[in-house]
């Protein structure tokens, strides 16, 4: 009752490697974007509070790019944008705003499309950087 079976297990072998291997390379994949996400949350964090305390948009800019560099010497990113903005006159209770965009190296997983990650942070203003009316420190704002 017995037949032959020569080649069951290289059968069998293959289609279980092949699983694996589309299974680890999700899992490498996702692990990757996930890095990517949380190194572009931290690199939007570092410029908006750079520029809430030094009040220098390009060297706040600059300090971002030199933190996302990092991904780019990884060949994890592609791309890379920083936009910090702040009200031009501050005042109590505002904030610095930085949005960095970064465009993940790995653009497909199977049949599903990775997106550009964007992540925004706020940073409250350095009480320097806030206008009063005299030495006494008085502030003018709302």
């Amino acid at each position: 009752m017995v037949k032959n079976q020569r080649g069951q297990a290289m059968v069998e072998f293959a289609l279980c490697i092949m699983i694996f291997f589309a299974f680890t390379y999700g899992l490498i994949t996702m692990a990757l974007w996930t890095t990517v996400g949380y190194w572009t949350q931290e690199t939007a964090h570092e410029v908006a509070r750079k520029y809430a305390v030094h009040d220098n948009k390009n060297a706040a800019i600059e300090s971002g790019h030199q933190k996302a560099n990092i991904l780019n010497i990884l060949h994890f990113i592609t791309d890379v944008e920083i936009e910090v903005s702040a009200p031009g006159r501050p005042r109590h209770g505002d904030v610095a705003t930085a949005t960095v965009t970064t465009v993940p190296s790995i653009k497909k997983l199977f049949i599903f499309s990775m997106p550009t990650i964007t992540r925004e942070a706020e940073a409250m203003l350095e009480d320097h950087r806030l206008y009063y009316d005299n030495e006494y420190k008085r502030y003018t704002g709302n």
